[in-house]
């Protein structure tokens, strides 16, 4: 059989450490300060970047059309996401005030406190791309909503087996 992950360079990239739901669900639970729960939100469920977090302004929200404006971001970019409903009433407490070494500090803390893991801060966004796929949300969105100048970046996050394509291939053509 072939080896897909030895031809494929993709497959040689790390992928990045990511934490799940119920890991940030536990990370939230031993989170006291309300800047640092926004920021983290803002990070793991819209996937912002933490100068992104940082530089997020009330006026960067619009509750009437449901999004939030990321201006100038990475590649002195602008693009729009989605309110995710969690952070709806949070965002009326925009901006965070707070300094990335801050916020990177206090989430090692509380994240080793709380899930007995020290992540850092990109970490939930990384935990963002994760579970937009499992969620079946197609790659080019991903990418647009995330601000990745290349597809390629999201793609890291879809390592797939040859075990996992073959389960495909038979449920799909009901091949027994």
């Amino acid at each position: 059989m072939p080896n897909f992950a030895k031809s494929n360079n993709l497959e040689k990239r790390k992928v990045p450490q990511t934490i799940s739901m119920k890991e940030f669900e536990e990370i939230l639970r031993g989170t006291k300060k309300p800047k640092h729960r926004l920021a983290f939100k803002l990070a793991f469920m819209a996937g912002l970047r933490i100068s992104e977090v940082i530089n997020l302004r009330k006026e960067d929200v619009n509750f009437e059309r449901d999004y939030i404006f990321i201006r100038g971001s990475k590649g002195k970019k602008d693009r729009y996401v989605p309110i995710p409903e969690p952070l709806r009433k949070d965002l009326k407490k925009l901006p965070i005030g707070l300094t990335p070494r801050a916020l990177k500090k206090a989430l090692k803390r509380i994240a080793l406190k709380t899930i007995g893991k020290e992540i850092h801060f990109l970490t939930l966004r990384h935990s963002t791309v994760d579970l937009m796929l499992d969620h079946g949300i197609h790659i080019r969105w991903i990418q647009l909503l995330l601000g990745y100048s290349s597809i390629r970046t999201p793609a890291i996050y879809t390592h797939v087996s040859l075990e996992d394509l073959q389960e495909e291939f038979r449920r799909k053509w009901r091949v027994k």
